[in-house]
């Protein structure tokens, strides 16, 4: 294959891959990497179109295309970067193509063995940076990123070889583009190069469309939980809300949950009347506080001043009453300036685990406020509690005990 088809090769399959990016950033028009890579792409194969063209042995035309060329990979570089989100700078851009212009423009102090040389230690500089910030960048488990170091690392080391070339045959140069057996290896070297990284940009873009499409959907589905999670959760005390304990009440009982209190502060409406809204709502999370939830007992806030505890395990009566007891020392602890003891009433029932047909929480709910109401009947600060027993048939007497 004679090198004009392969100049002509690279210059189509360039052409080819700007389509491509044209393609990618008509649908992602925020995204700057794109409109540089097609330039990068043009610029290339205007450079591989002219060293088709112009008489090479001409000093002033000879460093069109080779400054060209410069400017092409300099341009892959600044896409890179802009690519991964680093910082680029004009002088990377501009500073190798001066020089190799000024190279070309005094053929006196630089013939053409040296000018071949220095373009060519040029542009491998610029393949290898490319290809080391790919490396830089690179995902494990990424196809792409890795193809693109190879891609680039490969024409970074048929540059040097050029750079070899040059230095070797230093004043057997006649021409600025030796024409010899070793060019068509290293046009051969460019097709699968320019075909390589077109191919991989696109794919590694593709891929980090998708990784963020992945990450946006984790986002939206990260914030549908905590959107959840603030559904069911009291905005002043960060206990549970009733919208998060009553669908699942079931499936708690199953799980252990027999015994359900629920518990009201004493005189609370005198606090807020007294000394306002601001003390009522510190009162009330010092008693959340008090109600120390964990694994074994569930804190609600169902609104207001009342709360409900569902308890699991042994001694589940003696572990509901002492947090009760515990609620007016935590208030006079976190709000110290409130007169007198805030005390808290409590009705609790203790469920079997087994043989609930029929009976809900609502139902249960209604018979501990029963019994809440009980123990404000009978002085306050103090706990009422009945033992029942539910079946399919007659539910027997329940057994009612009080606490103060």
């Amino acid at each position: 294959m004679d090198v004009f088809t392969l100049f002509g090769a690279n210059a189509i399959i360039l052409l080819v891959m700007a389509l491509g990016f044209a393609a990618a950033w008509a649908k992602r028009r925020r995204e700057r990497y794109w409109p540089v890579w097609i330039a990068a792409n043009l610029v290339l194969a205007t450079a591989l179109a002219l060293f088709m063209t112009l008489p090479t042995a001409v000093p002033t035309l000879a460093a069109i295309p080779n400054v060209l060329l410069v400017v092409g990979f300099a341009l892959r570089w600044r896409a890179a970067r802009l690519f991964s989100g680093s910082p680029t700078t004009a002088w990377a851009l501009w500073v190798p193509a001066c020089a190799v212009g000024w190279l070309f423009a005094l053929p006196a102090v630089f013939h053409e063995g040296l000018v071949f040389a220095a373009v060519n230690v040029v542009l491998a500089l610029q393949a290898g940076a490319v290809a080391w910030h790919f490396w830089q960048e690179r995902k494990p488990a990424s196809v792409s990123s890795h193809g693109l170091v190879i891609a680039y690392g490969v024409m970074a080391l048929s540059f040097a070889a050029r750079v070899v070339e040059g230095l070797a045959f230093l004043d057997g140069f006649t021409s600025y583009l030796p024409l010899d057996g070793t060019l068509p290896v290293h046009l051969i070297v460019a097709v699968v190069h320019t075909s390589a990284s077109g191919a991989f940009a696109l794919s590694i873009a593709y891929e980090r469309s998708a990784v963020r499409l992945r990450d946006e959907r984790d986002d939206a589905q990260q914030r549908a939980r905590s959107l959840g999670w603030l559904a069911e959760r009291d905005a002043l005390t960060g206990l549970m809300n009733r919208r998060a304990i009553e669908p699942r009440f079931e499936e708690l009982h199953a799980a252990g949950f027999c015994a359900l209190a629920v518990l009201d502060l004493d005189h609370f409406k005198r606090i807020n009347d007294v000394y306002g809204h601001t003390r009522g709502d510190e009162a009330l999370c010092a008693a959340a506080a008090a109600l120390n939830p964990d694994e074994d007992c569930l804190a609600v806030r169902m609104g207001g001043e009342e709360f409900v505890l569902l308890l699991r395990g042994a001694k589940s009566r003696e572990r509901a009453e002492a947090r009760r007891q515990a609620i007016p020392r935590r208030i006079a602890e976190e709000v110290p300036d409130l007169r007198g003891s805030v005390t808290a009433s409590m009705g609790l029932l203790e469920i079997p685990q087994r043989g609930m047909a029929g009976a809900g929480f609502r139902e249960l709910y209604a018979a501990a406020d029963r019994l809440l109401y009980k123990a404000k009947s009978g002085g306050r600060d103090r706990l009422v509690s009945e033992t029942v027993s539910l079946c399919r048939s007659a539910p027997a007497a329940p057994e009612q005990r009080e606490a103060a």
